[in-house]
Parts: C-alpha cells; structure tokens; sequence
C-alpha cells in the first residue's frame, strides 16, 4: 500500500506553476458548477441523480452537520 503524501507549499506552488493545479477548492468548484449548470446532471449512480444545485445543497447541509457536531474547519 503507498504511504500518503504531505504535499508542502512548495510543492503546491510547483503544481500551480506548471499548471496543473489552479487555486480554486473542490467547494470553489463546487458552487461554481452549481451557478453555471444548475440543472445538469452532477452525480448519477444505479439508485440516484443529483444535479449539481441538488449535490451543493447536500454538501452544505453535510458541512453544517459536521459543524454543529463539534468538528472544525479545516
């Protein structure tokens, strides 16, 4: 099994430079799908479908919960 990664910033400016990564967060890419294309499919799965307003809201609510249940941001 491969043991994780600790990815420090100069490694994450390196990718950035490169191109590879952008600054933008997966609840940056997140909102930002769910501005553009509301109503397009986000997530399918053999019992599900989620848009992607529909998968924003369910994120948020799971943030909120995770929250209120004591866990911390980052």
């Amino acid at each position: 099994m491969t043991k994780p990664t600790r990815l420090t910033q100069d490694m994450i400016d390196d990718y950035i430079d490169q191109g590879y990564w952008d600054e933008l967060s997966i609840p940056d890419i997140l909102r930002r799908n769910a501005e553009c294309s509301p109503d397009k499919e986000a997530v399918v799965d053999s019992e599900t479908r989620l848009t992607w307003a529909e998968l924003e809201e369910k994120a948020n609510r799971i943030a909120v919960g995770l929250l209120k249940s004591g866990m911390k941001r980052d």
